[in-house]
């Protein structure tokens, strides 16, 4: 028996077409790119992929008070300094609390935070010269998008390529009028994801801190 062939993003599309009825008129096969678009984000960036871990490294120079994470970059994972040990591991820090008590003293930098939607990591205090060097950035990717008109598969494992093509018929559903197949379709795909082993992707987690004052220092008022 020969060996099966991966389908494609364009073997996906056609067939969640054929799924839905095999409408064909004008724009109807965006939509369902789109859909399928929408479900390889829902899958790739709501549960943990191995395969959309990455690693960059980043130079860091005496005096620098943030550094920069590639823009794919969805959740950091690790920041350490070089070299790569337990010792030299950065901790996340709240944005406003870091912020608020930033040292404007060259250390080493101990804590950092993500600022905003940007691709930076803002840093406790200016690097000193021990510091400066060599960094590593472990993070969770943005899966890159669908190619429809290439011979690209999906970054996920292949097994999950059904649930990506089950998920996007669900979206589309509610837009051919079968919105109670729609709510089928999502909720025995539910069921399938609450019993597999790759956890929820969480988002960066910061450790139950206690909310230390910052005396003569404001940072938002009531927002902290």
């Amino acid at each position: 028996m020969a060996a099966i062939t991966r389908r494609t993003w364009a073997n996906l599309r056609d067939e969640a077409i054929i799924a839905l009825g095999g409408y064909d008129y004008t724009g109807f096969s965006g939509r369902v790119e789109h859909a399928l678009y929408a479900a390889y984000l829902d899958i790739g960036l709501g549960w943990h992929h191995y395969e959309l871990g990455a690693i960059s490294s980043a130079t860091v120079a005496t005096n620098d008070i943030s550094l920069s994470v590639p823009a794919t970059a969805f959740v950091v994972m690790s920041v350490n300094r070089s070299p790569n040990n337990a010792g030299n591991a950065l901790t996340l820090e709240r944005l406003h609390f870091l912020v608020a008590n930033f040292s404007a003293t060259a250390a080493v930098p101990k804590k950092y935070a993500r600022s905003g939607a940007s691709a930076l990591l803002l840093l406790d205090c200016p690097c000193n010269a021990a510091s400066a060097g060599s960094w590593t950035i472990r993070f969770y990717k943005v899966p890159t998008a669908p190619d429809f008109a290439g011979s690209g598969t999906p970054e996920t494992h292949w097994l999950w390529d059904d649930h990506i093509l089950e998920l996007a018929i669900a979206k589309m559903q509610r837009k051919v009028w079968r919105p109670d197949l729609a709510a089928l379709s999502t909720q025995s795909l539910e069921n399938w994801l609450s019993q597999q082993i790759q956890p929820d992707l969480v988002s960066e987690v910061i450790a139950s801190l206690p909310d230390y004052p910052t005396a003569s220092r404001p940072h938002g008022a009531a927002q902290g």
